[in-house]
């Protein structure tokens, strides 16, 4: 996954604020970031991905990992139950430190991009060349559906009245990315909401995570005290979870977890 930028004021148009939301060239300034904070901000989160991850049973085992970066926050022991674990990847610093961090990992690397909009192929013929490719194994999107926004702004989202609005593009291609994950065993991290306050306690599940939009006033009673990156959609089912990840001082990222 890549690093943030600085997160831009809510005062600023919504799609100018979220383009500032994700850094998609990412790369050594996210590194250097995970060097700083993963053994302080970011030791809650880990732990709670580890539960997450604990609770995921894949049968299968071999695994995708799409979007790993470093694996800041994958738990080796997790990544130890799989024979053969596969990176889809591009940053080549990236793959170099899962060698050496994960040593005992049977590592594989891919670093086709399988989700841009551009190109030859259709948004939707992209993604199907994910599944295609990797027809049996478990899939775990980390971190990575949360900064398609980012990486792909004008695909993603329009502004009307003042508001971000998915494109009907993007909508057809969240339908197939959950007409494909009901058919596979895939577990995906991604954000929900992104802050420069602490949200309120995070609630059980049931989640209010339904529908696209600002958060509801039981996370921040500001009504414009976080930006959505759009994901409320992505998945066959509601996320099983909700964490909290402080990835910066100032930054708070309320995650979704979602699994089968």
């Amino acid at each position: 996954m890549s690093d943030l930028a600085p997160l831009a004021p809510p005062t600023q148009p919504p799609l100018a604020a979220l383009r500032g939301l994700v850094n998609g060239a990412g790369g050594l300034a996210y590194h250097l970031t995970a060097l700083r904070f993963r053994r302080t901000l970011w030791q809650p989160y880990h732990a709670q991905v580890a539960d997450v991850l604990a609770l995921w049973a894949p049968p299968q085992r071999a695994l995708v990992v799409i979007g790993p970066s470093a694996g800041w926050n994958l738990p080796a022991a997790f990544l130890a139950r799989f024979d053969t674990v596969t990176a889809i990847e591009p940053d080549p610093l990236a793959r170099w430190l899962l060698r050496r961090r994960f040593a005992k990992v049977h590592w594989q690397f891919d670093a086709n991009d399988y989700f841009t909009p551009h190109g030859p192929l259709p948004w939707r013929d992209n993604l199907d060349r994910l599944f295609a490719r990797y027809p049996h194994q478990a899939l775990l999107f980390s971190e990575f559906l949360g900064q398609l926004l980012g990486l792909y702004p004008d695909a993603v989202a329009t502004e009307r009245d003042g508001a971000l609005v998915t494109t009907p593009a993007f909508d057809a291609w969240r339908g197939h990315l959950r007409a494909h994950l009901q058919a596979r065993t895939f577990c995906t991290l991604h954000d929900r909401w992104v802050s420069h306050t602490p949200p309120l306690p995070l609630p059980a599940p049931p989640l209010p995570f339904a529908v696209d939009g600002p958060p509801p006033p039981a996370l921040w009673p500001q009504p414009d005290a976080a930006l959505d990156p759009l994901t409320a959609t992505l998945t066959p089912q509601p996320p099983q979870r909700v964490l909290l990840w402080q990835r910066l001082p100032g930054r708070w990222h309320v995650m979704a977890a979602a699994w089968r």
